[in-house]
């Protein structure tokens, strides 16, 4: 093998390093990126996730429905003579 095939062959080699080690460079960087957006993503997610959990339970709890019912839907609080006994109200269905 000559001295100059080998410097062309030397070079090009190195060359196709360099080109490689460039591209698993911007390989790298933008996995790096896509990571990070994902992870803000997932940040996001949960925050909206918890803070949807904290209405669910805020509207759940007896008082809050008790108050709604009665501010926004106008409904009365039921005495114990207007609960009626199941057996009563299953002969009338029939």
């Amino acid at each position: 093998m000559s001295v100059r095939r080998f410097l062309a062959l030397f070079f090009g080699l190195n060359l196709c390093f360099l080109f490689i080690k460039i591209y698993q460079h911007n390989t790298v960087v933008g996995l790096s990126y896509t990571c990070e957006r994902l992870a803000t993503q997932t940040a996001l997610l949960k925050q909206t996730y918890n803070d949807k959990r904290v209405r669910l339970f805020q509207y759940a709890a007896a008082t809050a429905v008790c108050s709604r019912a009665r501010q926004e839907l106008g409904l009365k609080p039921m005495a114990l003579a207007q609960i009626r006994d199941e057996k009563a109200m299953v002969q009338q269905c029939l």
